[in-house]
């Protein structure tokens, strides 16, 4: 028995039943086993990497680099929105007072006749319009079984006329009278008169317009009369053409038109006999037109031409 089961035995108290002891089975004893050998410790063995651990918290910031070098320019970006109009600037200072303009002084208008015209004493500018009177229109001679067509009278020059510097004090005027048409059947039309004016450098002329000539033979067949002018010099239209179609259709000429109005209408028939006369012009300075006859032995008398105009304008 066990020294310490002896030693528990005696220590018990009086009156006291021992434990009992405890069943061993068979083949085991209640001793303690000894502790093994141990041999030396053997090198350390490599096991497997264990698992990543976490992410540790992020450390200090730290300290600022120093500025690296400058970067190349990049590229030049869209340009932006207009901006908003600005405020209206302070005004400029005055220019200088241009110079002194011409002012009207006089105007005269002179439809017939002549005269003499006394200029305004301070003018220092004239315009002055001149126009010649138009020329009559043709007369024609009748006659059976025929077809006669005469021409139209001419529109007379009109002309523009600029002066400067201090006037002669008076000018002689007149105003172109109209041409007369012919009177069938051998009386001649008449030219338009001169309109003229005395200034400075001496008298101012716009030519009357020729008168359209008569028509005193043919007409059976096709046949063309030119119209008046009295010279080449003269730049008012020209009268119209008669125009003899056949024996029973014709055209007279008309009056040249001027710059203020028409010259006086063609007259025509188509195959109707008869005499009409031609008729005068309307506007200042244009011409008759010519008479026509159709199978007739009635005469036909040209359209009269009208009066030229005088304008005078004077300014200082």
């Amino acid at each position: 028995m066990p020294s310490d089961f002896k030693s528990r035995r005696r220590a018990l108290a009086p009156g006291k039943v021992a434990p009992s002891l405890p069943k061993v089975p068979p083949g085991h004893s209640l001793r303690k086993p000894a502790p093994p050998l141990r041999g030396p410790r053997g090198d350390a063995g490599l096991g497997r990497v264990g698992a990543t651990g976490d992410t540790g918290g992020t450390g200090a910031t730290g300290q600022t680099g120093s500025t690296g070098a400058t970067g190349s320019t990049g590229a030049t970006g869209q340009t932006g929105a207009t901006g908003g109009t600005g405020g209206t600037g302070a005004t400029g200072a005055a220019g200088s007072t241009g110079a002194t303009g011409t002012v009207a002084l006089a105007y005269t208008e002179y439809t017939s006749g002549s005269g003499t015209h006394v200029y305004h004493p301070s003018s220092t500018l004239r315009v002055v319009h001149e126009q010649g009177g138009g020329g009559g229109g043709g007369q024609v001679d009748g006659a059976a079984s025929s077809c006669r067509c005469a021409t139209g009278g001419q529109a007379g020059q009109w002309r523009e006329v600029i002066e400067t510097g201090p006037p002669t004090g008076t000018g002689i005027y007149a105003v172109g009278a109209a041409g007369t048409g012919g009177i069938g059947p051998t009386t001649v039309a008449t030219v338009g008169g001169d309109t003229s004016l005395g200034m400075n450098a001496g008298t101012e002329t716009a030519v009357g317009g020729g008168f359209g000539p008569g028509k005193a033979t043919g007409g059976t067949t096709a046949d063309f009369t030119s119209g008046g002018y009295p010279d080449a010099n003269v730049a008012g239209e020209p009268g119209g053409i008669g125009m003899n179609l056949s024996a029973t259709v014709g055209l007279s000429g008309r009056g040249g038109s001027s710059i203020y109005g028409r010259g006086g209408t063609s007259q025509n028939r188509f195959g109707s006999s008869g005499a009409t006369n031609g008729q005068a012009g309307i506007g200042r300075g244009s011409g008759g037109s010519g008479g026509i006859v159709v199978n007739s032995t009635s005469d036909a008398n040209g359209g009269a031409g009208v009066a030229g105009l005088l304008r005078i304008w004077e300014f200082g």
